[in-house]
């Protein structure tokens, strides 16, 4: 596979590799059958001010997304009588924190941060299964693990962005200082009150069997098939720290061989790294503002196909009105010759 801008680095790199010098933007592999893919979703991080936002530009399926979590955020918002995260005055959330955050100090503001970092998983989630692209496991951390859920098909995007919603709720009404992760509440009766609350509001979403192994980080067990995950499941997330080691070693059980971290932040990917037993997955990088996005999800792509899945070739170039182009053939084909 070769990642390349014009047909002269082609050339230069196509040549290099017959001559058996691979070099940077040359990706080889032999293999007898596809990988099995495991997506990972980490917590809430602030991103940085332009992660993002190459793809958001370039990307149609992915800008959707965020659009799409824009407006299912704003009703709920509205719904139960909220003010945007972005403040009374804006007129939208995730779509101007995506556009704007380079501008506005919003960083630091855990409701914004939670739905973005759910919002963003979900576009790459999505731009990846328009490639063809689909995880045969999931798990995720804190917020990561209603992304995974919903990768999973457990509930749609719309519910896990309302549950994301709800859960900075209670964690905004619980008593300062507590951990965002694990809150480990104390039994006074404000953080009771507010986990009831939140446990009475998960009950009201519609959830379904998982479609694949869904990994639930808190014992680091695949979530039983016949189990609908339900307002006490999600309770348990508010207040349980999560299993990382276990449930990394249960990743590497289901014998995933190619780990793609779709988060924002670096946490889960170095911990692959770490607790990973021999032999090590193929760590597919994820995205981060020193790297060009495009380039970036374009070399995983390439990873992937050298280690046998064939990507939706078509839903790559679905924009952008690109058309094959034939190579030069081989001695003696397309050429009759009789044997005498």
């Amino acid at each position: 596979a070769l990642l390349v801008n014009s047909a002269e680095q082609a050339q230069g790199l196509l040549a290099s590799l017959a001559d058996d010098d691979q070099q940077a933007g040359v990706q080889t592999g032999h293999v007898r059958q596809p990988p099995k893919i495991a997506w990972l979703f980490d917590d809430a991080v602030s991103a940085p001010p332009q992660l993002g936002q190459t793809l958001f530009k370039t990307e149609p399926v992915f800008r959707e997304m965020i659009v799409q979590c824009d407006e299912h955020l704003k009703h709920h918002l509205e719904q139960v009588g909220q003010e945007p995260f972005g403040g009374a005055a804006t007129d939208s959330t995730l779509v101007a924190w995506m556009e704007q955050r380079s501008e506005q100090s919003w960083s630091d503001a855990a409701p914004i941060t939670a739905a973005f970092s759910f919002a963003f998983q979900m576009a790459l989630a999505r731009l990846w299964q328009s490639w063809g692209v689909q995880a045969e496991v999931v798990m995720g951390l804190g917020v990561g693990q209603y992304s995974a859920a919903c990768a999973a098909g457990v509930m749609s995007v719309e519910d896990g962005l309302r549950l994301v919603a709800a859960r900075e709720q209670l964690l905004a009404n619980v008593e300062a200082g507590v951990a965002a992760n694990a809150m480990q509440p104390a039994g006074n009766g404000a953080d009771t009150k507010a986990l009831n609350e939140f446990e009475s509001f998960a009950d009201t979403i519609d959830y379904f069997p998982a479609d694949r192994p869904l990994v639930c980080s808190l014992d680091g067990t695949v979530v039983p098939v016949h189990r609908l995950l339900g307002g006490a499941y999600w309770r348990q997330h508010c207040t349980q720290s999560p299993a990382v080691s276990e449930s990394i070693q249960t990743l590497a059980d289901l014998d995933c061989r190619v780990v793609m971290d779709l988060s924002i932040g670096s946490t889960l990917s170095d911990n692959v790294r770490s607790l990973w037993p021999d032999p090590a997955p193929v760590l597919l990088p994820r995205l981060a503002e020193q790297r060009d996005e495009r380039a970036t999800v374009l070399t995983s792509l390439g990873q992937l196909y050298v280690n046998g899945l064939t990507p939706d070739f078509a839903g790559l170039y679905r924009e952008g009105g690109r058309s094959k182009v034939g190579l030069p053939t081989y001695p003696f084909e397309r050429s009759r010759y009789w044997i005498t």
